[in-house]
């Protein structure tokens, strides 16, 4: 998930490419509000790094946020929907991140 390009230095921060060394970035679709991205992470359409207060103003039922450590200079949180932890894409996404010290925490939106 990502915004549209015209977003900016937003769109690079929020697809961490700045931490990157050179790994391309794959977006499965763009989504520009809260409501409109989650959404679409709810319906399978992708994963996405969003700020950490997301997991706090934007708490979904069918979303799970967790913490990514290492993309700075604040701290994100990888939401995807529980449905996509069997996503092979998913699951690399999320090995990549914990090899890169991430971590997967607890569900925080209940």
């Amino acid at each position: 998930m990502a915004s549209a390009a015209e977003s900016g230095w937003w769109r690079d921060y929020l697809l961490a490419t700045d931490g990157r060394e050179g790994h391309p970035v794959r977006v499965g679709a763009l989504a520009e509000p809260p409501d409109e991205w989650l959404g679409a992470i709810a319906h399978g359409c992708g994963a996405a790094l969003a700020p950490a207060s997301n997991a706090r103003c934007h708490a979904r039922p069918a979303v799970t946020h967790r913490l990514v450590i290492g993309v700075g200079p604040s701290r994100g949180a990888r939401a995807r929907a529980p449905a996509d932890d069997r996503d092979p894409v998913v699951q690399d996404s999320v090995r990549r991140s914990q090899e890169n010290g991430g971590a997967e925490g607890s569900n925080t939106t209940g």
